[in-house]
């Protein structure tokens, strides 16, 4: 069902409106995440950021320390202004029936993105990352084709994904989960992935055995290695801003659609421990998005972070 030109201006506004907050948090969250404060230690005062020492306090560090609170107020204000304009696009966003991502997986991806999860090359490889390719595409896919309760990520596992809070703490990627729903635990999946009291689920991804768990935290999820994923990782991610059921935006980072739909007809050929519901689902999937691929190839610039594709680039 291709998109109104009602729907096409909505989505480039909020597109649009999304990238300042975007970079606003991207900026607060690389060079001013921590809160810096003052610590007294043996009767001299120590400039700190989350758990560094910056040294003792004299005319530098004042003023080292008024320039990063001013500014990091800045972005905080700057934040909280542009999430009120999106709050208030939400319902337009709802009336012209844009929300098609459902709203927890939404709320993970954005708690994921927000932590930098997705600048280590994380990305969105199974049923989720059509709602890239549509919104890309300008044409929303069939309802039928977009159900799941789950929620598959891949990254290359070379290193452990690295998320920490503003003190400096590491956080693991079950702990980000719990924050967006309580009741997500470890153990689904022979113990390989996440869910929630609704059983929805949530699985990290690593093309080859990789280092566990996930993050460096001790008890975090484990990464399950399927070979097969690894040829969805030789590209930077293609990313799209999609509108979820609650009306606000959220990036989706999904494999380029070339090596997606040549993913999903590898597996949906094996027939070696993987029921024929799904293989017939995987090739569906295939068929929908194989002649969109010259369209979103098209605009495969548009559909690119360049922070996080230089980020990826520079791990190859």
């Amino acid at each position: 069902m291709p998109l109104t030109n009602e729907q096409t201006r909505q989505l480039i506004d909020v597109t649009q409106t999304f990238s300042g907050y975007r970079a606003a948090v991207r900026e607060r969250r690389l060079h001013y995440r921590y809160a810096m404060r003052w610590r007294k230690i043996k009767g001299k005062d120590y400039l700190y950021c989350g758990q560094k020492s910056l040294g003792v306090r004299n005319v530098e560090t004042e003023k080292h320390f008024d320039d990063y609170t001013k500014r990091r107020a800045e972005l905080e204000d700057r934040i909280s202004s542009i999430k009120a304009r999106l709050d208030q696009m939400a319902p337009v966003n709802r009336a012209l029936r844009l929300g098609r991502v459902p709203e927890l997986p939404a709320r993970v991806l954005r708690a994921l993105y927000d932590e930098g999860a997705f600048d280590q090359g994380l990305m969105v490889i199974g049923t989720h990352a059509l709602f890239a390719y549509e919104i890309a595409a300008g044409e929303f896919f069939e309802a039928d084709m977009l159900a799941t309760t789950d929620l598959d990520l891949c990254w290359d596992a070379r290193e452990r994904l690295s998320l920490l809070n503003e003190q400096g703490d590491k956080l693991s990627v079950l702990s980000v989960l719990q924050r967006v729903d309580r009741s997500f635990e470890a153990g689904a999946n022979y113990g390989l992935s996440a869910s929630n009291r609704d059983n929805f689920i949530v699985e990290m991804i690593a093309p080859e055995p990789s280092l566990q768990p996930v993050t460096s935290v001790e008890d975090d999820l484990p990464a399950n290695p399927i070979a097969e994923t690894k040829s969805l990782l030789s590209e930077p991610p293609y990313a799209v801003t999609a509108i979820a059921e609650d009306g606000l935006p959220v990036d989706i980072l999904a494999p380029q659609p070339e090596l997606f739909v040549k993913h999903k007809r590898t597996i949906s050929a094996e027939t070696s421990g993987r029921p024929a519901i799904q293989r017939r689902r995987d090739l569906a999937q295939a068929d929908a998005i194989e002649p969109l691929v010259p369209t979103l190839n098209a605009a495969k610039g548009q559909y690119r972070d360049p922070d996080i594709a230089a980020r990826f680039e520079e791990g190859e």
